[in-house]
């Protein structure tokens, strides 16, 4: 498969306050192929919204630069910008209550990137109509609002919306996390069968690592801003390399109760540190159990690493 999206070395620093700089997202190089899911994981503050949002234009990078199919993409997104990519690139939110109107209508919250592709009303019509069918809603359904629907009806209009205009890449943005458990389980399987049937290309943030390896044919695993290791979702999953997957993998509860009392849990030790001003070293050596004197003096560079499992690529001293 060939590279559809290219980040390299992408940061994204926060300026609040005299010589006080939040990295938010630090040095971080991902490719995303053609009709691939990449599943981005990590404990809240991570990065990974950071990441996805700067991948399409939604925050302005501080250094690094995004490719899409070999084009360079703006550093700084003018409202041309946003125009031109709106038919490649899309997102869907994390928070369906926050993220519609609730002042227009489920049919123009569906619609409204259609503005600059069709001018034809009928046809704009019969697109939404299209689209409120493909997510499972009632296309009559498209003159009521947003707080007429379900949490799970709503985030459906969110796909709708971002899909509507057949972008070839999408950034979910934990799509599923303020869904019911049930509703998660549908929402998942109906992004599952729109890829199939758009061939679609996506980033699946989210923190259930179990529902990212389902999803996934990629984990990258992201830490305090920087990518601690990337490889085969069911080779991350079952076998990590990074002393933080590790954990975090660990941490992760188990769906049937009988394995989870069986379990022993695992936790991460301390607290995650502040990212504000990071100087050199691991992210990660203040928790690690296998932290080294190496580890705090010079940063680990993201580096492939090969066994039994496979390849992927992996950021720690013990293995380079």
């Amino acid at each position: 498969m060939s590279v559809l999206l290219e980040a390299r070395h992408v940061t994204k620093h926060f300026v609040i306050g005299r010589k006080q700089v939040v990295h938010a997202v630090d040095d971080v190089s991902l490719d995303v192929h053609e009709r691939e899911i990449v599943g981005l994981v990590g404990e809240s503050g991570s990065g990974k919204s950071t990441f996805g949002k700067l991948l399409l234009g939604l925050h302005d990078k501080t250094y690094g630069e995004v490719f899409f199919k070999g084009e360079k993409l703006p550093r700084r997104y003018k409202s041309s910008d946003f125009q031109r990519y709106a038919n490649h690139m899309q997102m869907i939110f994390q928070d369906p209550y926050s993220s519609l109107d609730p002042r227009m209508t489920v049919g123009e919250i569906i619609g409204e990137g259609l503005r600059n592709d069709t001018s034809d009303p009928v046809v704009a019509r019969e697109r939404i109509s299209d689209w409120l069918s493909r997510v499972g809603l009632d296309p009559d359904h498209g003159s009521r609002y947003p707080h007429e629907f379900s949490g799970g009806q709503r985030q459906r209009v969110g796909i709708a919306r971002a899909l509507i205009m057949e972008p070839e890449f999408v950034v979910c943005d934990e799509p599923i996390s303020a869904l019911d458990v049930s509703v998660q389980a549908q929402v998942v399987r109906l992004l599952g069968e729109l890829k199939s049937s758009f061939g679609l290309t996506m980033l699946f943030i989210a923190h259930d690592l179990s529902m990212v390896r389902y999803v996934s044919d990629r984990m990258a695993v992201m830490y305090q801003g920087s990518l601690m290791e990337v490889g085969p979702a069911d080779n991350v999953f079952f076998n990590p390399k990074h002393p933080y997957t590790a954990v975090l993998i660990g941490s992760n509860p188990s769906p049937d109760p009988k394995l989870e009392r069986q379990r022993q849990t695992m936790s991460i030790k301390g607290e995650i540190a502040s990212p504000i001003n990071i100087g050199a070293g691991c992210r990660y050596a203040d928790r690690c159990s296998e932290v080294m004197d190496v580890c705090r003096s010079m940063t680990p560079p993201l580096l492939p690493v090969t066994d039994a499992a496979g390849e992927r690529m992996v950021a720690c001293h013990l293995y380079h």
